[in-house]
């Protein structure tokens, strides 16, 4: 049986992977992408979150955290 390559087997990885909730997981690129998040909001996300490549969230999850990130006030404001 010839065994998958890599693309493959991430594939399958991302259909397969869901939470307790059942919700579907995908890598947070894959979502990103889906939902047309900008580069620069998802640079923001990784760092505030310290989310590195490949981290598996639901879109609910997703959506929550990216929500709660831009809502929150600018650090270092002068008034």
């Amino acid at each position: 049986m010839p065994e998958k390559n890599a693309g493959a087997a991430a594939e399958d990885k991302k259909k397969t992977a869901t939470q307790d909730s059942g919700e579907e997981m995908f890598t947070i690129e894959d979502l990103a992408e889906r939902l047309r998040v900008p580069v620069w909001v998802m640079a923001g996300l990784k760092a505030a979150y310290g989310w590195g490549e490949g981290k598996m969230l639901t879109e609910s999850q997703f959506v929550k955290e990216k929500d709660a990130w831009l809502a929150r006030p600018m650090e270092g404001v002068r008034k």
